[in-house]
């Protein structure tokens, strides 16, 4: 071995002795790498070269010893050392750079009689950069022998340069990875979050409008909370008007859905738009991109509308009307919406059918009111009278001939003429107390309970207790709700006693009318009693006062029925 060269076996230790594969970044495991180079090579300096394709040149990234001053210098391919190994990807040994032609301006030379080594930087047949050490020719001068041992450490570059690399590629890959995940799971969290409010509107639309026993009100109502719930563009409701043929608009979210009210908003059926064809197929329809869709109907009113979602409502069978959602921004609905929004359609359908029904009975307790009336009008008041026109002509016929049977049918007149008198007082106090809106309830409950006193009838008692007064509406269903029972216990319960009780508190009142009667099953009523239909206005009243009735009874042991209404505080007076 020649005095000048390197021993490999001692090149080979001394990097085996560093972690040169360490992923650590670049510039640091480089200079490691030089330095050893320098170090072993027994050279006076080094410098590695790395080509940046971007730029097309060759640029001095690292450097030690008399090259550090020329950090950053940059050279074309084929110019100076470091070019011409990249072109032609092979060793070069320059016994003195300063007298070598192919020298580039930008490395003068270093030191006097400066010699330099330098090997190509490979990676899966490319050359990537130059790896070079320079020394003073005087002291040490290369040979083909160093070319050798200077090729491992070239090696070693490349590997540290692609593995530094590959692990900055797996770590911004990684990183990529993590903020998709960070952004899936952000989506995720923000569909379930959607789906939340879905679910929460849905069961506060369910709460909110079985309580709502006024369509145009519930409709509203309804809006309002989709509306407010998700700040939809436009919620609308149609409903189906038979006669016309026409989806009529009932209710509409925010000013604009007034202009449209204002204005009569109807669609025909057998029309092109979404909510039409939704109503004949019987069936949802999404369109996330209005602008392709030729059955979206366009209007003045809501010019900024990109996506609709059309719900159908239905009662069973029956298509009763739509749903209409709309948003200013494109695909802003999915197909798992429409589970949802039907569920919430068919909700709003039957409340609107509950509603409907509300109505219907509430008609027939007005025609049974009027039966009543009639049946008591035939009952008392008109036989009175029939008797008063028999008992007048009896009074023609005696007057003449026997003036004290004339006496005693006058007296009989005049005591069937008072009695029918009292039966008229009392249905009209029925249908309007004049005490209620005097005196209050407790007065108009007193003077009720002495309308219905009868000679050989039961005893009836009144009870008050508390001072507190009412709204006229309140007072007016729990007089209502009283003189109902009252009527009951009277013609039904065969009492010896009646007592209606009222008990007036802070938050509350209470009325109860108790009997000693025979009493009743009250399961009976739900099939052929006819009281049912006393009882279903009885519940209504007490619905519409968002009170409760409990209704005690057993046969033989007389019937109680309770009523409590919570008084609000903004009620008080």
């Amino acid at each position: 071995m020649k005095a000048d060269s390197v021993d490999l076996t001692e090149a080979e230790e001394k990097l085996e002795s560093q972690d040169a594969l360490a992923p650590t970044g670049i510039p640091e495991l480089l200079t490691s790498v030089v330095q050893w180079a320098v170090e072993l090579m027994r050279a006076d300096g080094g410098l590695i070269q790395l080509w940046d394709p971007d730029r097309a040149v060759l640029v001095q990234a690292i450097s030690c010893g008399i090259c550090k001053a020329f950090d950053g210098a940059t050279l074309r391919r084929g110019e100076g050392l470091g070019g011409k190994i990249l072109q032609s990807g092979e060793p070069m040994i320059i016994r003195d750079y300063g007298s070598w032609e192919g020298r580039s301006a930008s490395y003068e030379p270093i030191m006097p009689f400066a010699g330099s080594l330098g090997v190509p930087l490979r990676w899966q047949g490319q050359v990537i950069g130059v790896l070079t050490i320079d020394a003073d020719s005087r002291r040490r001068a290369f040979s083909q022998d160093d070319v050798l041992h200077h090729t491992l450490f070239a090696e070693l570059a490349s590997l540290a340069i692609k593995n530094a690399q590959l692990y900055e590629a797996l770590q911004d890959r990684s990183q990529e990875l993590q903020r998709t995940l960070e952004q899936e799971v952000a989506q995720r969290t923000q569909e379930l979050a959607h789906r939340a409010l879905q679910m929460e509107t849905s069961a506060k639309v369910s709460r909110e409008v079985t309580a709502i026993l006024d369509i145009d009100r519930l409709l509203s109502r309804v809006v309002e909370l989709i509306c407010q719930a998700f700040d939809y563009y436009s919620v609308q409701i149609f409903l189906a008007d038979a006669e016309t043929d026409r989806l009529v608009l009932r209710a509409a979210s925010g000013e604009v859905g007034w202009q449209l009210l204002r204005r009569g908003l109807s669609l025909p059926i057998d029309g092109r738009s979404l909510n039409s064809t939704a109503v004949r197929r019987n069936e949802a329809l999404l369109v996330n991109d209005v602008s392709k869709e030729p059955r979206f109907w366009t209007t003045d009113s809501l010019p900024h509308t990109r996506s609709e979602l059309v719900i159908p409502l239905r009662v069973g069978q029956q298509i009763i009307g739509t749903l209409d959602v709309q948003m200013n921004r494109g695909n802003a609905f999915r197909e798992d919406d429409l589970l949802v929004y039907q569920s919430l359609g068919d909700q709003i359908a039957i409340a609107m059918e509950n509603a409907r029904l509300y109505d219907r009975s509430r008609e027939l307790a007005i025609v049974e009111e009027r039966s009543r009336l009639a049946r008591e009008l035939h009952d008392s008041v008109t036989q009175s009278l029939f008797s008063v026109h028999c008992q007048a002509g009896a009074v023609a016929s005696y007057l003449d001939r026997d003036l004290d049977r004339s006496r005693q049918e006058l007296e009989e007149l005049r005591h069937t003429a008072h009695e029918a008198l009292q039966g008229m007082r009392a249905m009209i106090f029925d249908l309007r107390p004049v005490s209620l809106k005097e005196a209050g309830l407790a007065a108009a409950l007193r003077d009720q309970v002495e309308q219905q006193r009868r000679t050989g009838g039961p005893e009836l008692l009144f009870e008050g207790s508390g001072d507190c007064s009412l709204p006229l509406r309140v007072e007016e269903h729990l007089f209502h709700i009283a003189q109902e029972a009252l009527r009951n216990a009277i013609k039904h319960a065969r009492a010896e006693r009646i007592t209606v009780s009222l008990t007036v508190e802070p938050e509350c009142v209470e009325l109860c009318v108790t009997d000693d009667g025979r009493g009743f099953d009250p399961q009976s009523l739900a099939t052929n009693d006819r009281r049912s239909f006393g009882l279903i206005g009885l519940r209504e009243r007490v619905k519409l006062l968002e009170g409760s009735l409990d209704m005690t009874s057993k046969p033989g042991e007389g019937t109680q029925v309770r009523v409590r209404v919570p008084i609000l505080a903004e009620e008080k007076t």
